[in-house]
């Protein structure tokens, strides 16, 4: 797997996800991702701070089972360094939502302290 997760909290003290990814992001790490998020999953409803490094690619499949919907899937806050991977994770969210899927709250940021501040705002901000 090169998708890792492991339970962390934001410096305010909300409970998350956070997700390391290295290498190139195939469809089992896909797949294990849904099911982690999912319905039933340890991570089910728990927002996520993603961290995507420049050199990180995703195979086609990875990129078809990310655009679908993962049902009560909780904010998630993407730190994404490379310009191309920040329009292509942007166009499988557009894609998703295009196709009449909805998807949870999503942002992107440039540093990780950026999305932790964003992840720790008040409810309804």
């Amino acid at each position: 797997m090169t998708m890792k997760l492991s339970p962390s909290t934001t410096p305010g003290g909300r409970r998350i996800v956070r997700s390391e990814a290295n290498g190139v992001i195939d469809e089992a790490d896909a797949k294990n991702f849904r099911e982690q998020f999912g319905p039933g999953g340890v991570y089910a409803g728990v927002p996520l701070l993603g961290v995507v490094p420049k050199d990180v690619s995703f195979t086609s499949q990875s990129r078809r089972i990310f655009a679908e919907p993962i049902p009560g899937m909780s904010d998630s806050a993407l730190v994404v360094t490379s310009a191309a991977s920040r329009v292509m994770l942007n166009f499988v969210i557009e894609a998703s939502q295009a196709m009449g899927h909805t998807t949870n709250n999503t942002m992107f940021f440039p540093t990780v302290e950026a999305a932790e501040a964003w992840l720790d705002r008040p409810a309804g901000a």
